[in-house]
């Protein structure tokens, strides 16, 4: 995934694996004043179930954070090669 959203021209700052691995759904969390970029990211993700401003992340210097769903696994073909 994190290849996949550099080839299209996002800076991919940090990629972690989830605490566990069977979340339904794909989901973007943001910072509110990321909220445009946020959008953005959803836009070049074939599924995406919510935008979800929040406070705070894990991280200073993280703004946006997507968690992969199993919704995404029917599009796993959008992301060979990237």
């Amino acid at each position: 995934m994190g290849d996949f959203l550099k080839g299209k021209g996002l800076n991919v700052i940090r990629l972690t694996n989830a605490n566990r691995f069977d979340h339904a759904d794909t989901l973007i969390y943001y910072k509110k004043e990321y909220q445009e970029a946020a959008n953005k990211v959803a836009g070049l993700l074939p599924v995406v179930q919510g935008i979800v401003e929040l406070k705070h992340l894990d991280r200073q210097n993280i703004h946006i954070k997507v968690l992969i769903g199993k919704d995404v696994i029917p599009h796993n073909r959008l992301f060979e090669g990237s």
